[in-house]
């Protein structure tokens, strides 16, 4: 009734580690009529008789209203309905599992999981091949919910096409005009050769209309530099102060994150953008921020 999966519908499992449950099959009236053929005493927990319980207000009200107006062996279509899913969870638990011993790569703390084998999994196995590798991470399952799966599978799965505003300069002289209209035209890949400082990215060359060096010069997040060998590198957040390759020009701001958010394979495109367009939409970020710091103000420890 609050939302839950197949395990959930399933219900408690017959054994799990050492803890075993081999009356979970048996009813309530043959457990009471063994009793009494037997002569063997057994004692009732006083809180079953109470509907401050969920459980008991589901077993004295729901289940004979069901009983009564939709189903009167409801309780047995609902046994053997758990009993399926109960196949049904052991399986993909075991399609997950094979997914991560053949995915996932590290341990004690840290793991490298393959984004293809994951993106291209069946949900329901992705799933649960993402909780046995939050597992070997040394994580607690019970810590990681539907809504945290669902983010990751997101992100495993993110693809498509991602488009930087870019503000031409400060040295597009030293680029041949084709070279310029190569850069803002062609698609560029995401490689592995990746992390905070810059972002190399893969596709048709950049042609210099002299040689890729200059006099070392000031580097900020979001230039891009051109070596000798054509291939655009974004500058991000941890990038070194100065550098000595040619910029043909600089990704705005506001943009530089969906960068950041891309993985390896994703494809990158520049579009041309001007001053203007530049400043407004460094405007919005700011005015995005400050209306997420107004609605969520800061909470102090002690306060």
């Amino acid at each position: 009734l609050r939302g839950t999966g197949p395990r959930g519908l399933a219900g408690i499992p017959s054994s799990r580690d050492r803890i075993l449950r081999p009356l979970l099959s048996v009813s309530r009236r043959e457990v009471e009529g063994y009793a009494a053929r037997h002569q063997v005493p057994y004692r009732e927990d006083a809180s079953n008789a109470s509907d401050a319980y969920r459980r008991n207000h589901i077993r004295h009200h729901l289940l004979p209203l069901l009983a009564t107006t939709y189903n009167p062996r409801i309780v047995e279509s609902l046994a053997r309905l758990a009993a399926l899913l109960r196949e049904d969870e052991a399986a993909l638990a075991a399609a997950g599992r094979l997914l991560t011993a053949r995915s996932v790569r590290g341990g004690g703390g840290v793991i490298r999981l393959d984004a293809g084998a994951f993106g291209s999994a069946p949900p329901a196995v992705a799933r649960r091949g993402l909780q046995e590798a939050f597992q070997l991470a040394g994580g607690a399952a019970a810590h990681l919910t539907r809504r945290h799966l669902d983010a990751c599978l997101g992100l495993l799965r993110r693809g498509g096409e991602v488009r930087l505003r870019v503000l031409p300069g400060p040295q597009a002289e030293m680029f041949a005009s084709d070279g310029i209209a190569t850069f803002f035209s062609s698609p560029y890949e995401v490689n592995y050769r990746n992390d905070r400082m810059g972002y190399r990215l893969e596709g048709p060359a950049v042609r210099h209309e002299g040689g890729a060096d200059i006099i070392t010069d000031a580097l900020a997040p979001g230039a891009v530099q051109v070596p000798g060998n054509g291939m655009p590198i974004v500058m991000m957040a941890d990038c070194q102060t100065a550098g000595g390759y040619a910029k043909i020009g600089a990704v705005i701001g506001p943009d530089l994150r969906l960068l950041a958010q891309s993985r390896c394979g994703d494809t990158v495109r520049f579009i041309h953008c001007l001053e203007e367009e530049a400043i407004t939409a460094l405007r919005g970020e700011r005015a995005a921020y400050t209306a997420i710091k107004e609605r969520f103000p800061d909470v102090r420890h002690g306060g």
